[in-house]
C-alpha cells in the first residue's frame, strides 16, 4: 500500500512527539510557566520522496530567547530561534543530530535523490547556505560574497540533478535603506503615516522591502553564483520537477487601494456591538443625562475611526452637548482604565474587550451601538432606540470578500459555501460555545450593509472631520 506524503509526515510526526515526551502515560501534574518555556517541539521540515528520510528540528520555546521586541516589524532584524537538526530514518529509527549544540537554522530542503540536505544557518549576524551530504556525513559550503546577503525570508530549491541551488540575495543598499525607514518610523518626535502616500510606512517597509530581493541561481561544480533577474518583490519561488522553469509570484500593487467597496463581499459571518461606558459612581444614568451635564464630556478613545467613537461624534452634534475626545490610548482595555482613574467621563467599547471590568463593577454600560440589545447587559438601551437608528449601522463586522475580477461562478460556489457552513448546526454550536456571536447575511446584503455605511460616513464627513481637527 502506498502512503502519501502529507499522510506520512502526519504519522511520522504524532509518532515521534509521543517517542520523546519523557511524560507519556504518566499522571499529569500543575504545568507552570517554567514548563511552557521548557516544553520540546519536534517539527517535520522535510520528507525525502521514498520517505525513508525525514529532517527534523526540535526545539523550547525559551529557544526564542531572548527577543528584542522593540525591533518588531524592523526588516533587518533577525529574531534568535536555536535548534537541534535531526535526521531520521523511518524504517530503522536511527537519528543523527547534525551539530553537537543547537543553531540556527531554518528552510531544510532535501535533493531530489534524498542524498543531500541543504539548509540556510544564521552566523555572525548573516545567513549561509550549507549542505549536508547523507552518504558521506560531511558538510558542504556556498560560498557568497558578502556584498549580496542573503535575504532572511528566501526561498531554498534544488535543481533535478543536486548540481544548483536556488535562492535569492539582499542588494547592497538594501540594508541601509530598510534600516534609515525603520528609524525614522519609530524613533522620531512627529512619525507620520499618509494614505496619501502609496504605501504606509509599516507595509512599505515588511510587504515592501521586506520582500525585495534578488533570485539567484548557485552551480554547485562551477562555484559559481548568477543573478536570474533584477531586484522585485517575490512572494514565492518554486522550481518545475524538470528543473527547466522558475515559477513565482511577484507583487505588482502600485499602491494601497482603501476604497473596500470595489471588493465582492460572498457575505457576513459576525457582528458585534459596541457600548458606551460610564464610571459607576458618575451621575450618568442614560445618554440624556450627558446633555444636561453642563460640560464637556472627555470621551478615552485608541482610534478615532471606532465605531463607538464615531457615534459620539455625531450625537453629541446632534443633540448639542460638547465632546473632547481624548486620544493616544493603546487599545480598548487602557482607555477604559483611564475611566476606571477616573481621568475621563465616557469611553467605547466592545463588551468582550472590557468585560472583567464591567462585571467587577469599575465601569458600567448605558448604551449599545448596534440593531439589538448586548445580552451581558440587557438593559441597556440602543442607539436606534434614544433617536438614532441610522446610526445602528456601527458595529464591528467579519465579513469574507474576494477582490474585484473574480468570476461569478466561482463568486457563487464560494458565497454557497460560505453560507452553509454559517448554518450548519455543529458549526453554530462551535460558536455558540467559543461565544461568537453569529449574525450572517448573503454576497447582496452584505454589499447592501457596506454601502449603506459609506453612505452614513459620507453625510457625517463634517462632523467627523471637525473632531479630527482638533486632535
Amino acid at each position: 500500500m502506498k502512503i502519501s506524503k502529507s499522510f506520512g509526515f502526519f504519522f511520522i510526526f504524532v509518532s515521534i512527539l509521543i517517542l520523546l515526551n519523557p511524560t507519556y502515560g504518566e499522571e499529569k501534574s500543575l504545568f507552570s510557566i517554567d514548563d511552557y518555556f521548557a516544553v520540546v517541539s519536534m517539527n517535520v521540515a522535510d520528507m525525502t520522496e521514498d520517505g525513508q528520510w525525514l529532517a527534523c528540528t526540535q526545539s523550547t520555546r525559551g529557544d526564542s530567547l531572548p527577543r528584542d521586541n522593540y525591533r518588531y516589524g524592523d526588516p533587518t532584524y533577525t529574531a534568535p530561534f536555536q535548534l537541534d537538526v535531526i535526521v531520521l530514518n523511518t524504517e530503522t529509527g536511527e537519528q543523527i543530530k547534525l551539530f553537537d549544540q543547537k543553531k540556527q537554522v531554518r528552510s531544510l530542503t532535501w535533493s531530489q535523490d534524498g542524498k543531500m540536505l541543504a539548509f540556510f544557518i544564521y552566523e555572525n549576524g548573516a545567513y549561509r547556505i550549507s549542505i549536508w551530504n547523507r552518504l558521506s556525513r560531511n558538510f558542504e559550503d556556498v560560498e557568497v560574497k558578502q556584498e549580496f546577503p542573503i535575504a532572511s525570508n528566501s526561498h531554498l530549491a534544488w535543481s533535478p540533478e543536486g548540481d544548483k541551488i536556488f535562492f535569492s540575495v539582499r542588494d547592497p543598499e538594501w540594508n541601509k535603506k530598510s534600516a534609515e525607514l525603520f528609524q525614522y518610523a519609530t524613533n522620531g518626535p512627529v512619525i507620520i503615516h499618509d494614505s496619501e502616500e502609496p504605501f504606509l510606512l509599516w507595509d512599505k517597509m515588511r510587504n515592501r522591502l521586506g520582500n525585495l530581493m534578488i533570485p539567484v541561481v548557485w552551480d554547485r561544480n562551477k562555484k559559481k553564483l548568477t543573478k536570474l533577474f533584477p531586484e522585485t518583490l517575490l512572494n514565492s519561488v518554486r522550481i518545475s520537477k524538470d528543473g527547466n522553469h522558475m515559477i513565482f509570484e511577484r507583487d505588482v500593487t502600485e499602491k494601497t487601494d482603501y476604497d473596500v467597496r470595489k471588493s465582492i463581499y460572498l457575505g457576513r459571518a459576525l457582528s458585534s456591538s459596541g457600548n458606551w461606558f460610564v464610571h459607576p459612581d458618575s451621575p450618568f444614568r442614560s445618554v440624556k443625562d450627558l446633555k444636561t451635564y453642563g460640560k464637556s464630556m472627555r470621551y478615552s478613545a485608541f482610534t478615532y475611526g471606532s465605531p463607538e467613537t464615531i457615534v459620539a461624534m455625531v450625537v453629541a452634534d446632534r443633540e448639542g452637548w460638547p465632546l473632547k475626545i481624548i486620544g493616544g490610548y493603546k487599545g480598548a482595555l487602557p482607555s477604559a482604565l483611564a475611566l476606571v482613574r477616573g481621568d475621563v467621563d465616557l469611553t467605547g467599547a466592545y463588551y468582550g474587550g472590557v468585560g472583567e471590568l464591567a462585571r467587577a463593577g469599575k465601569i458600567r454600560a448605558i448604551l449599545t451601538m448596534g440593531p439589538k440589545r448586548v445580552p451581558e447587559v440587557p438593559d441597556v438601551p440602543t442607539v436606534g432606540e434614544i433617536g438614532h437608528p441610522d446610526l445602528e449601522i456601527f458595529t464591528l463586522d467579519t465579513c469574507l470578500h474576494a477582490p474585484p475580477g473574480v468570476p461569478k461562478d466561482r463568486i457563487e460556489i464560494l458565497e454557497n459555501a460560505f453560507m452553509k457552513t454559517l448554518q450548519d448546526p455543529e458549526f453554530v454550536q462551535w460558536a455558540k460555545g467559543a461565544k461568537l456571536n453569529v449574525a450572517w447575511l448573503n454576497g447582496a446584503e452584505t454589499t447592501k450593509r457596506i454601502y449603506g455605511l459609506f453612505d452614513v460616513l459620507g453625510k457625517y464627513k463634517g462632523t467627523i472631520e471637525k473632531y479630527m481637527e482638533k486632535k
